[in-house]
């Protein structure tokens, strides 16, 4: 065969840790079942504001062969106003997901008693230049977006300057 071959690949992916995720009883395994019927073959797991390490060694273990499962996670970050700023860190499958999670709950403000103190994960936010640099160092890669799921660093107006200058700071500054 000649040329390219598409793949998919999911790099924003929620499961039963995060804190807004609707089915709880949604199982590993139902996963990793739903994600080889629908050819999915790259998923990062990146639940808001936490690594379950557990969980995704285990999505690891059970897609072994079958799909692979990068180690992710998502913030919120401090920019952004009313159009709220999210960004992803994700890291290789082969990355010491335990260290990596250490590293960024001390740094970031995000232990379970940090995100309890504010109020719940919903006012959790991540100084989006400082945790970014952590990710780099750390190995990863880092994706942002804009407020909804379907959103996108674009979706943020350019009607008031400060919002284009945040927006030109955001890409060659930060990420």
């Amino acid at each position: 065969m000649i040329g390219n071959v598409w793949r998919k690949w999911d790099l924003h992916f929620h499961t039963q840790t995060s804190y807004d995720y609707k089915n709880k009883g949604v199982s590993d395994q139902d996963i990793i079942d739903t994600l080889v019927a629908n050819n999915v073959e790259v998923v990062a797991i990146t639940d808001h504001h936490v690594m379950d390490v557990e969980r995704i060694v285990n999505l690891q273990e059970l897609g072994k062969g079958k799909v692979t499962i990068l180690p992710g996670i998502e913030f919120r970050a401090e920019l952004g106003g009313s159009d709220s700023i999210h960004f992803i860190g994700i890291f290789s499958e082969k990355s010491d997901i335990e260290d990596i999670w250490i590293k960024l709950q001390s740094s970031c403000g995000i232990t379970k008693k940090d995100i309890q103190d504010k109020g719940g994960d919903q006012y959790i936010h991540c100084d989006l230049k400082e945790t970014c640099h952590l990710i780099h160092s750390l190995g990863g890669l880092v994706t942002v977006h804009a407020g909804g799921k379907a959103n996108t660093i674009e979706n943020i107006t350019n009607t008031l300057p400060y919002k284009m200058a945040l927006k030109t700071d955001l890409v060659l500054n930060h990420i």
